[in-house]
């Protein structure tokens, strides 16, 4: 009887933070900022009228999962763990993202930019980093961009995916679209299996962290959550081969582990320099000969993945700004627009921030949770 309290106590946060996604649906519906995608809205059609209501409701919806979310981690780790654990957090991680992929409107445009860039290649035959969008005629693929005028800024890897995905996506936006947050529901799963693996690995060291606290403590992080499955980004792609980098080399298979780091940076840059610590953890470990093992792997790979682009392709093309401004800085590119409304104008020092935040790739994660803010509350009001 007591375990079977234990387990209802677990999941009564449970619950509760599948009432607060569902919730957040309604934030998102107050706040529309890109295509209309499904209709389902669980509690009518309610709406904040105003950005700053809207804004409000937004950090008190993310406090409260928050709240959740620790109370959940601490309740783990007040008892030994047991395999109804592993099936409440896995299971509970699946509702939350299942959730999230049915949200009406999403706070990015990312998402339809990749499938906008996917089609550069499987519809138009183009090479996608040297051919925008907006080079073809328009469709409903292309009116939903963010950036229809520019090439993308991630890797070879993840244009082919994107390729892949929207190849199967049949040509029809919805089902492009539903297909595109599944896979991110999978890779989210995946995610939690290699953080749990990685720490049964540590388990018993100095600071390590009981294998399935460390599993909830990635699955059920709201932040995670709402970005990477809810609007779509696609952080946790180059997070999965990251962690099946460290979890391969955990288990000393450098061959594998090289390869699964290096297709890391080849869906986004920005995990380049954790590749480079791994070839220096290396080279310490085992010597100069696996050290220059793991670099020639982790070289093919990407002579493998860059082989179908490099027609014309600039090796430095993500270091560019888009049009409007450099996206990949994060807070340097939030300080950019916030100080572009304040002072209207050619804004030198703000452009010179944001060109600083996209080349050091700074926290895209906690960037992507700002802009979130940024779009609904319309800095417009706020400013």
């Amino acid at each position: 009887m007591s375990d079977r309290r234990a387990v209802l106590r677990a999941m009564l946060p449970a619950a509760l933070t599948e009432l607060g996604y569902l919730v957040y649906f309604h934030v998102v519906v107050s706040a529309p900022h890109t295509a209309r995608l499904f209709g389902w809205l669980p509690f009518g059609d309610l709406k904040a009228t105003q950005p700053v209501t809207a804004t409000m409701f937004y950090i008190a919806c993310m406090a409260g999962l928050f709240l959740l979310y620790a109370r959940l981690l601490s309740d783990l780790s007040l008892r030994p763990e047991t395999r109804k654990d592993r099936g409440i957090v896995f299971s509970g991680a699946a509702l939350f993202a299942l959730t999230l992929v049915f949200l009406p409107t999403l706070l990015s445009k990312d998402l339809f930019d990749y499938m906008g860039h996917g089609r550069v290649l499987v519809v138009h035959g183009a090479n996608p980093f040297t051919s925008p969008a907006s080079a073809f005629p328009p469709d409903e693929f292309t009116r939903a961009m963010g950036w229809d005028g520019a090439t993308p800024l991630y890797g070879p890897a993840w244009g082919s995916l994107t390729a892949l995905l929207t190849l199967l996506g049949g040509g029809n936006f919805g089902a492009t679209v539903l297909l595109f947050k599944l896979f991110f529901v999978a890779i989210h799963l995946v995610n939690g299996f290699l953080v749990m693996r990685i720490a049964r690995g540590w388990e018993g060291l100095p600071g390590g962290m009981r294998p399935i606290r460390a599993a909830a403590f990635y699955l059920w992080n709201p932040l995670v959550l709402t970005q990477t499955v809810g609007d779509a980004h696609n952080d946790g792609v180059a997070l999965m081969w990251l962690l099946a980098g460290i979890w391969l080399l955990q288990r000393r298979d450098d061959m594998t582990g090289a390869a699964a780091g290096a297709m890391s940076v080849l869906i986004k840059y920005v995990t380049a320099p954790v590749l480079l610590l791994f070839a220096v953890t290396r080279l310490r470990e085992a010597g100069p000969k696996r050290a220059l093992l793991f670099v020639v792997i982790c070289a093919g790979v990407a002579a493998l993945a860059y082989a179908p682009y490099l027609s014309g392709f600039n090796a430095a093309h993500f270091l560019r700004p888009y049009e409007h401004s450099s996206y990949q800085g994060g807070i340097m590119m939030l300080a950019e627009m916030s100080l572009g409304r304040l002072f209207p104008g050619p804004n030198v020092a703000g452009s010179a921030l944001a060109d600083i935040g996209e080349m050091a790739g700074l926290g895209p994660l906690a960037h992507n949770c700002l802009l979130d803010l940024y779009e609904i509350a319309d800095f417009d009001v706020l400013l």
